[in-house]
């Protein structure tokens, strides 16, 4: 799935995480996402030779790696979400208060089953 700024879903998510928590090492971003290392390294592989994401090495530990967002890794996450809030406005513009509530409710529910 790739959304209008080009970005996979979970590049996407890997790009939010960063602006959301900061520069993180690769295992701690991987346990933040839920995800193997190995995934997530391939991400973030992609994602620096794409520019939007920097990894530097850890002056105690040579193995581990520290990924950093780029200028260019913040807009194009600001791009996608963006995108994405005009993408939800046109396919729920069109509800009535009521249904738009009932909506909101019924999201919140499945997040919090989703998280358990």
């Amino acid at each position: 799935m790739q959304s209008t700024a080009g970005l996979s879903l979970s590049r996407a998510k890997v790009l939010q995480a960063l602006a959301a928590r900061g520069a993180l090492h690769q295992a701690q971003l991987a346990d933040a996402l839920g995800q193997a290392q190995r995934s997530v390294t391939q991400i973030v592989e992609g994602l620096q030779r794409a520019g939007l994401v920097t990894r530097t090495g850890d002056t105690e530990d040579r193995r581990r790696k520290t990924v950093s967002l780029t200028d260019k890794g913040r807009t194009t996450l600001a791009m996608a979400e963006q995108a994405g809030t005009h993408a939800l406005r046109q396919l729920f513009g069109s509800l009535d208060p009521q249904q738009t509530a009932s909506m909101e409710a019924l999201l919140a529910r499945l997040g919090t089953t989703l998280a358990r």
